[in-house]
């Protein structure tokens, strides 16, 4: 069974906020910045291969802020109608 928006918000601002998850996002980030800097002068697909792989890894955090921020407004939405029935 599928987990409720709320459920997918609260895994995924459990993911953000998980020490192991945050250094682990930037050990990786650092080590592509800094492969992306050693390249050669001439080495433009391996700039543009650590480019996108950088843009990547933001996307994933980009993507588990959305699912946070979904949930809450879902949240603060579903409080509004409780109050109104009442």
């Amino acid at each position: 069974m599928p987990l409720t928006i709320e459920a997918r918000a609260q895994h995924a601002k459990a993911v953000l906020e998980n020490p192991v998850f945050e250094e682990s996002f930037d050990m990786v980030m650092r080590a592509y910045i800094d492969a992306s800097i050693a390249t050669a002068p001439d080495d433009d697909a391996g700039r543009k291969h650590f480019h996108a792989c950088i843009h990547a890894l933001k996307e994933i955090k980009a993507v588990l802020l959305a699912c946070v921020q979904s949930g809450e407004v879902q949240k603060i939405n579903l409080d509004k109608r409780e109050r109104a029935l009442k």
